[in-house]
C-alpha cells in the first residue's frame, strides 16, 4: 500500500456503493474501512473492506470510534474520504479526488454536487465553469481530510453530536487555527458527484433518520453547541479564490 488514501464509510443495509466507487477495483487507489450498522447477522459488505468493523451509530460516531480504538489504522494513511454510504461517485473521480486533495495541500476539500441530487448547500452545486473554488465550508456528506485536520477534528469532535452540525464544527474549526489561510479548504467542481434525493432510495427515507429524525439532530447539535459556546456557524461561510476550467 503506496497511496496513502482511505475511504472510510458506516454502511447500512440499503446501499449499493460497491457498484461506484468500486466498479473498477483494479485501478483503486485507495482501501476501504467499513463500519456496518444494519440489522444483518451475517458480515454484510466484509468483502469489499480492508478494515470491516460491526457497530450501531452514525458516521462520525462511527470514525470516532476507529479513530481512537485503532490508531494502528489510522497511523497508514494520509488523506481520509469519509463519505455517506448512498453517494454515487465512479472509482476513476475518487482517485482523482484524493490525488487532487494532495496536489494542492488542502487540508479539506470535497467534490462538487451534481443537480439531480440532493444540494442542501448552493456553494457546492457543481459549477462547470470551474475547476476548484476555495471556501472555508465542506459539506459532511463527502468530506476529504489531511491527516493534519483529521487529528484537530478527531481532538474536538463530541460523538454526543449525531450528523447534523458536523460539518459546521470542522469547518469553524479549521477556520480559527493560527496556520489557516484561505487555500485550505476547496470544493472541487471538476469532480463530481451525486447525493440521491429521497425519493429516488429503496425506502424513500435517510438512513439516518431512522437512528435520529432531523429535528432531534438538530436539538442535539444546538444543546452542544450552546454549552461549549461555540458559534452558530451559518453566518461564518464564505468563499475566496477560484480557479476555472481552461
Amino acid at each position: 500500500m503506496k497511496h496513502g488514501n482511505l475511504i472510510f464509510t458506516s454502511a447500512g443495509d440499503n446501499t449499493e456503493f460497491y457498484n461506484h466507487w468500486l466498479k473498477l477495483k483494479d485501478i483503486c487507489l485507495f482501501d476501504i474501512c467499513i463500519v456496518y450498522y444494519g440489522n444483518s447477522n451475517k458480515e454484510k459488505f466484509k468483502e469489499y473492506s480492508t478494515y470491516y468493523f460491526k457497530k450501531k451509530g452514525s458516521k462520525f460516531q462511527n470514525f470516532y470510534y476507529v479513530y481512537h480504538n485503532y490508531q494502528s489504522i489510522i497511523s497508514k494513511y494520509d488523506r481520509f474520504f469519509i463519505i455517506d454510504d448512498d453517494i454515487i461517485i465512479d472509482t476513476r473521480s475518487i482517485n482523482r479526488l484524493f490525488e487532487e486533495s494532495k496536489k494542492l495541500n488542502v487540508w479539506l476539500c470535497q467534490p462538487s454536487l451534481l443537480p439531480e441530487g440532493k444540494v442542501d448547500w448552493s456553494i457546492t452545486k457543481n459549477n462547470p465553469s470551474l475547476k476548484l473554488q476555495y471556501t472555508n465550508f465542506v459539506e459532511m456528506n463527502v468530506p476529504l481530510f489531511s491527516k493534519y485536520a483529521l487529528h484537530i477534528f478527531m481532538k474536538k469532535y463530541d460523538p454526543y453530536i449525531v450528523g447534523w452540525g458536523t460539518d459546521l464544527l470542522y469547518s469553524h474549526l479549521f477556520s480559527i487555527q493560527p496556520d489557516f489561510s484561505h487555500n485550505k479548504i476547496c470544493i472541487i467542481h471538476s469532480i463530481t458527484c451525486v447525493n440521491p434525493l429521497e425519493i429516488n432510495k429503496k425506502n424513500k427515507k435517510r438512513e439516518i433518520d431512522r437512528f435520529m429524525n432531523t429535528e432531534k439532530r438538530k436539538i442535539v447539535w444546538n444543546n452542544w453547541r450552546e454549552k461549549n459556546n461555540y458559534p452558530n456557524g451559518f453566518d461564518y461561510i464564505e468563499l475566496y479564490d477560484c480557479i476555472k476550467n481552461t
